[in-house]
């Protein structure tokens, strides 16, 4: 109906070799702007297709979706805002039971890492030194919970070696202290970014285009430990979160554990709050306004669309 041909009509996704199509070459040829979806991705796009006119826009997450109700609303109050942090703790120790047939104890320090079991996201680096791992999350004073829920693609056979090497720790020397969540979906992924108490981000720097799981985390007063890449890249993490070492990232993990996020987590007022604590929960929740979508759609009107 066109009149052109097949070859011309894919012409603008092919460059040197006729028998290679290439999506985002297409995409970038028949399009009037780019845009990537962080400013560190817009940067190494801009730097590889540098022909192009690049506009950053950041992802951005719904919030009515993934923010729970009750922490609007207490947010101003810090002990008001613990309790109801302590009550969604509760809600997702509740339905990791109803899920996996195993719970936890709300009082221990919940870490969880969700997101594609792929390499580049390095899992294992949580895993890479399994004796201090063990010392870390048993310690009696500073007893720690670890969340792991992803999938690996059915074709990534490091993937779903890596995994099954990790359900054989949490059966040996983790046990009580690791769940795996199998299945991981939406409905997984809102229990934790409201009841878990720190989200860690472990990417190879550079790879990561931007993440939104983190953005979902924050509005909840879920704190970060995160590497600085994708939307991370943007924030400063000081007095906010930690930001992780991507070049010694285990160590880092481990180092950032014992000697600032858990004596920090567990330093408890009479009154049973962790003030230091819930003070970063609260920067966190006000944060996270920078990541709504209400944010990102306009700035696609402004930026994109309409200009």
């Amino acid at each position: 109906k066109m009149k052109i041909s097949v070859d011309e009509l894919l012409s603008p996704g092919i460059e040197l070799d006729p028998q290679h199509f290439s999506v985002t070459q297409f995409a970038l040829n028949v399009s009037r702007k780019a845009s990537g979806v962080s400013k560190l991705h817009t940067k190494l796009s801009e730097d590889y297709w540098p022909r192009y006119h690049w506009t950053n826009i950041t992802n951005a997450v719904h919030m009515p979706t993934w923010q729970s109700p009750a922490i609007p609303t207490a947010t101003d109050d810090p002990k008001r805002l613990w309790h109801a942090h302590l009550e969604e703790k509760r809600q997702l120790a509740q339905f990791c039971q109803a899920h996996t047939g195993y719970t936890f104890d709300p009082n221990y320090f919940v870490i969880t890492w969700a997101r594609r079991i792929a390499g580049y996201k390095q899992l294992d680096a949580l895993f890479a030194d399994i004796e201090r791992l063990t010392k870390i999350v048993t310690n009696r004073d500073w007893p720690v919970q670890l969340l792991i829920t992803g999938k690996a693609h059915q074709g990534d056979q490091h993937g779903k070696k890596l995994l099954k090497e990790i359900i054989a720790y949490m059966q040996t020397n983790l046990s009580g202290h690791a769940l795996y969540l199998p299945n991981y979906n939406i409905a997984i992924a809102q229990p934790l970014v409201k009841g878990s108490d720190l989200w860690l981000n472990t990417p190879q720097k550079g790879k990561e285009a931007s993440g939104t799981s983190g953005m979902k985390a924050i509005a909840n007063g879920v704190l970060q430990a995160t590497v600085s890449d994708g939307w991370a890249a943007e924030v400063d993490w000081t007095d906010l979160g930690w930001v992780l070492d991507s070049s010694t990232l285990s160590e880092s993990i481990y180092d950032q554990l014992e000697t600032e996020i858990l004596p920090m987590y567990f330093k408890r007022a009479e009154d049973g709050v962790p003030y230091e604590w819930v003070a970063r929960m609260q920067r966190s929740i006000e944060l996270s306004a920078n990541f709504a979508a209400k944010r990102m759609f306009q700035e696609y009107t402004d930026n994109l669309y309409t200009s």
